[in-house]
């Protein structure tokens, strides 16, 4: 009996096995779903789920008033998509999809979900344009009469891959349907970014807020122009001391080199007879906005001195406070961009300042200012020709044992470096009028480099004092007609 038990219940469980796998061999293939329909520049593709055992899909399309129609089939591929070209230019319809899954045997799914989405008519531009270094200017228009839409969106990046992925510089405007026009700002200059576009369609289905998207425009680039220099200058001039001698040429330097510095683009500042604290202030002021490619200029004409071991430099406020070349040289290298800074430190040779000991150094002081402003720029390389390179540029007016000095002429006090400065660029001192040459210009470009300025002073200023200049023998721009 125990013998005769087993062997029935084996007979059993084989016969439910061959049920099992009868009722496997004859089952119909799972419910397909479609996962993503979306409007494509041909029409509205429909992308399924990945699923076995399917020998080709069904599609229908729905449409009020045209009811329910079979479109075509399609055998599953590695994204198990497909285009309903059918519909391409029925702009503003709305349509609702779905699919059987068809297995080898011939058997049929259930009927998949069945999602509606509108034809919505895309956008197309019409005129594109850079018109600023952060501005960039668009147009556009619907390719069709159908204005079935809610708005428009363009996405712009600075490159292709954050453009279609979304990410890093990727950004996106909205904007609604009466725009046919949009101007991009904040942009970057002289920077090449990726543009496209679609419209879109809101509406209320079953109760739900639903967006529909059109196709995107083809990506189109287009490149910013660089940001216009802006030209700074601070000409300052400190004559009236309290307790050191008073010399009478720096005012007039300021208001020449001022005038001079306006023919040559720059917007200068003036200021005479200014305190150490408010010349820090001045310079904060005057190149507040400077940006990466601006030109900053600093001039000042007044007394200079050096402490008692000769290893640091200053220019002196008329309170007899001291900035030290360091200080200077920090304060001017927080301006971005380029900086040009000119130094004319009129009869400071003669310059006894209380509470320092010994005789002011001429050639101390002035490789102080040379050494502060190196330092504050190493690192940074020189390029010949070029208006914004490296970080400093820096001419000063006197040099080993000598002490650089006003001169008188026709009734009008002025450094004699300065005087050479400003005669080299074509000018009248003070005046600052414009003759019909410019001396110093050697190839006659209208444009005025380190070394032509450095090589016109040197040789006005003669053996009495000795022009010095940094970077030696640079070619880059200082000054454009």
């Amino acid at each position: 009996m125990k013998r005769r038990g087993k062997l029935l219940l084996l007979l059993i469980s084989a016969l439910m096995v061959m049920m099992l796998a009868a009722v496997s061999v004859n089952a119909a293939p799972g419910k397909p779903k479609i996962k993503t329909v979306y409007n494509a520049k041909n029409g509205i593709a429909l992308v399924l789920e990945k699923q076995t055992g399917v020998s080709y899909y069904k599609f229908y399309r729905y449409a009020d008033g045209e009811g329910t129609k079979y479109i075509g089939k399609a055998t599953p591929g590695t994204d198990n998509s497909f285009l309903d070209k059918e519909i391409r230019y029925r702009w503003g319809k709305s349509y609702v999809y779905s699919a059987y899954a068809v297995d080898s045997a011939g058997k049929t799914s259930k009927v998949s979900n069945k999602p509606r989405i509108v034809r919505v008519m895309p956008a197309m531009f019409t005129s594109k344009k850079a018109t600023a270094y952060n501005k960039i200017d668009l147009k556009w228009k619907l390719i069709g009469t159908n204005k079935k839409i809610s708005g428009f969106q363009v996405e712009y990046a600075k490159s292709a891959s954050d453009l279609s992925k979304r990410t890093g510089s990727y950004k996106r405007v909205n904007m609604g349907p009466a725009r046919t026009a949009y101007t991009l700002t904040g942009l970057s200059g002289n920077t090449k970014y990726y543009f496209r576009m679609r419209s879109f369609y809101r509406y209320t289905a079953n109760g739900v807020e639903r967006v529909n998207f059109s196709h995107y425009t083809s990506f189109f680039t287009l490149t910013t122009p660089a940001k216009a220099t802006t030209y700074r200058a601070l000409c300052i001039g400190n004559g009236d001391y309290k307790l050191s001698n008073d010399l009478y040429g720096p005012t007039n330097d300021a208001q020449a080199m001022a005038a001079v510095l306006g023919k040559y683009r720059y917007t200068a500042t003036k200021k005479t007879n200014l305190s150490s604290s408010q010349i820090l202030s001045a310079i904060d002021s005057a190149f507040k906005g400077a940006a990466s490619n601006d030109v900053s200029l600093f001039f000042y004409s007044g007394h200079g001195a050096n402490n008692s071991a000769g290893t640091m430099g200053y220019i002196c406020g008329v309170d007899e406070s001291d900035i030290s070349f360091a200080t200077l040289a920090n304060a001017l290298n927080k301006i971005p961009g380029k900086v040009i800074v000119i130094l004319d430190s009129c009869d400071s040779g003669n310059a006894i300042v209380k509470n320092r000991s010994g005789r002011f150094d001429p050639a101390k002081f002035t490789q102080a200012a040379v050494d502060a402003f190196a330092s504050a720029d190493s690192g940074i390389a020189t390029k010949n020709g070029e208006l914004r390179t490296g970080k400093f540029l820096v001419l000063t007016a006197g040099t080993k044992n000598e002490n650089t000095s006003d001169i008188r002429e026709n009734g009008v006090w002025g450094g004699k470096f300065t005087r050479h400065f400003v005669a080299g660029a074509g000018c009248s001192f003070p005046s600052g009028t414009l003759g019909s040459k410019i001396p110093c210009d050697t190839n006659s470009d209208k444009k005025i480099t380190l070394t032509e300025m450095y090589n016109y002073t040197k040789t006005g200023c003669g053996t009495s004092q000795h022009v010095q200049c940094y970077p030696a023998g640079s070619n880059a721009v200082i000054m454009i007609k």
